[in-house]
């Protein structure tokens, strides 16, 4: 892939996540739920101070420099992942646009928004995806032996 496209996936996730959680930000009262597919999918407004499924709650300091420390080492490694196999570089991509949108939110708020909600499963949001599934095509690379750059 080119460095041009990989930038721009990460630039419209963060996009997307940040206008998704401004509208729901304005549109929403904080702890609402409103159904969206009958029993299956509701959009509930959460913050999430804590990491993946609220874990060490209430360590901002420590997310905003993970994240960040994240965020850069993604962003040097783009340009060699572009000149490789698609798949880790898509999936690189995908993360860092996650990282930041979620990176945004902690830096702004202290929290990070979240608002899909599968009743099932904690409430996330569109970077948490882009996350979950950069990871999940990254561990498909390794797996299938396409997750090297070039040399």
């Amino acid at each position: 892939m080119r460095l041009r496209s990989l930038v721009a996936v990460a630039i419209l996730v963060t996009v997307f996540d940040q206008l998704s959680k401004y509208y729901v930000r304005s549109h929403f009262q904080l702890g609402e739920t409103r159904p969206a597919l009958d029993t299956v999918l509701s959009w509930t407004y959460l913050h999430n101070r804590g990491g993946a499924f609220s874990i060490l709650n209430g360590a901002r300091w420590f997310f905003l420099v993970a994240g960040g420390i994240v965020s850069g080492l993604l962003l040097r490694a783009l340009p060699r992942m572009a000149q490789g196999h698609p798949v880790p570089a898509l999936a690189y991509a995908l993360i860092l646009g996650g990282a930041i949108g979620n990176l945004i939110d902690r830096g702004c708020y202290g929290y990070v928004i979240d608002f899909i909600d599968f009743h099932w499963w904690p409430v996330f949001n569109l970077a948490d995806s882009a996350i979950t599934v950069g990871i999940t095509l990254l561990s498909l690379s390794i797996l299938l032996g396409k997750d090297q750059p070039p040399k």
